[in-house]
């Protein structure tokens, strides 16, 4: 940027405001994009003397109703992949794959660290290799679904067959259609994602009553007044929408477009997992290790911003726990079983991704292997790969293997098996 900006002065070109720039370290990218933006509108309204028009909505898609559709070719929860996650060398096929066996590692600890066995069995086509990943779609939470129907008073037509159709010819779709609100908010965009100023500043024109308008204009007025509400809250679109009419619970968002959204929203991805099994141990019974995220706010400990994928990972584990007394209590819900329980029995929808993380092809290169807590899954695999051609009287290269706990009688994973290799 600064070679971008010496060679622009130097041809010529004279500088009207300082350099942007912003640290993606602090994951303020999008709020210092905005501050800078701002910057610059005024600039241009008090030296060019150009006008400022209220920001207005226009929709480049329609979401329409249709009780025409047939229940068949409704898209009701499986994902549909983005181009960067397509079917296609790097990626299989998504399919709902079977939890085999689940189990915590943590011991004595508020957090979850957890590991699962998936079940390829039924699916011949899907195969992977050490060091690959697992890529699992997540749900949103029974809570944040039922929280933002209710908030836009849509709560009693969530079953209500919709199309999402293109206004113009350039816009794509990215979302399935034709599906139903109810699915749309569940399994296809992140409803628990932040919500920017930029769009609390849209979000203004919508409000359902004056209260509300000069408490969205206030937020998205000042950027010190949204990051100390990020600091003490926890924020999503549907909170959002809720928190500007606490004053009256009842009040419903009935003029905020469906089609706004759906726009705004970002669309629901995989999460990836690096697989902590050896395809050659278990080449049908790949496994991931989830550590349950709960991130604390700033200002409220006592109050978290729970992981997406990670707690829905959680909530499939209580599921399989037998002995009730050591599932984690307090867990977020969801509808595991799925629309026409196609996820039912503990399945998740799930594909593998291929990965240029693996093993040497010379089993008797020595390995170092450095990695934080979690980064330690793959390294599992590697281990317990060279330790059974080991065992079978193969020459192995020596492994060293350094990694991180923040309380070694708490949360040394895998300790007994490491010790066993």
């Amino acid at each position: 940027m600064n070679t971008v900006d010496k060679l622009l002065q130097t041809s010529g070109a004279e500088q009207l405001l300082p350099v942007g720039k912003a640290d993606d370290a602090k994951a303020r990218i999008q709020e210092d994009f905005l501050f800078w933006k701002e910057t610059l509108f005024r600039f241009l309204k008090d030296n060019f003397k150009l006008k400022e028009h209220e920001l207005k909505y226009e929709p480049s898609v329609a979401v329409v109703e249709d009780d025409s559709l047939q229940l068949a070719d409704l898209h009701l929860s499986e994902p549909i992949p983005s181009k960067t996650a397509q079917i296609g060398a790097a990626n299989s096929i998504i399919r709902p794959l079977s939890i085999k066996q689940s189990r915590e590692l943590f011991k004595s600890t508020n957090r979850n660290y957890i590991h699962i066995e998936l079940n390829l069995q039924d699916h011949p086509q899907l195969t992977y290799k050490t060091g690959d990943h697992l890529a699992i779609w997540p749900i949103n939470p029974d809570e944040e679904v039922n929280r933002l129907l209710r908030v836009l008073g849509l709560t009693e037509r969530r079953d209500v067959l919709i199309l999402i159709n293109a206004l113009e010819s350039s816009v794509k779709i990215k979302l399935p259609s034709p599906t139903t609100l109810d699915a749309l908010f569940r399994h296809y965009v992140e409803i628990c994602a932040s919500v920017s100023r930029d769009t609390v500043k849209t979000l203004v024109q919508f409000a359902p009553n004056s209260n509300a308008k000069a408490y969205f204009e206030s937020l998205s007025r000042d950027k010190e007044t949204y990051a100390e509400l990020l600091t003490h809250t926890h924020v999503n679109v549907g909170r959002l929408l809720e928190l500007a009419t606490k004053d009256d619970p009842n009040t419903v968002w009935s003029d905020l477009p469906s089609a706004f959204l759906i726009e705004a929203l970002p669309v629901m991805q995989p999460r990836y997992y690096s697989i902590s099994s050896s395809s050659v141990l278990c080449p049908r019974r790949p496994s991931i290790t989830a550590l349950i995220s709960n991130t604390s706010l700033v200002r409220n400990p006592e109050s978290s911003i729970p992981g997406l994928t990670s707690n829905y990972i959680l909530s499939l584990s209580n599921m399989l726990v037998v002995d009730v007394s050591k599932s984690t209590p307090g867990a977020l819900t969801y509808k595991l079983d799925g629309p026409s329980d196609v996820l039912k029995g503990g399945k998740v929808f799930a594909h593998i991704r291929r990965s240029k993380f693996k093993l040497p092809m010379q089993s008797t290169c020595p390995l170092i292997m450095v990695a934080a807590g979690t980064g330690l899954v793959p390294f599992r695999a590697f281990v317990a790969e060279r330790a059974r051609l080991l065992a079978i009287g193969r020459t192995v290269g020596d492994m060293m293997l350094i990694f991180g706990c923040r309380y070694p009688n708490e949360d040394f994973i895998y300790l007994d098996e490491l010790n066993q290799f």
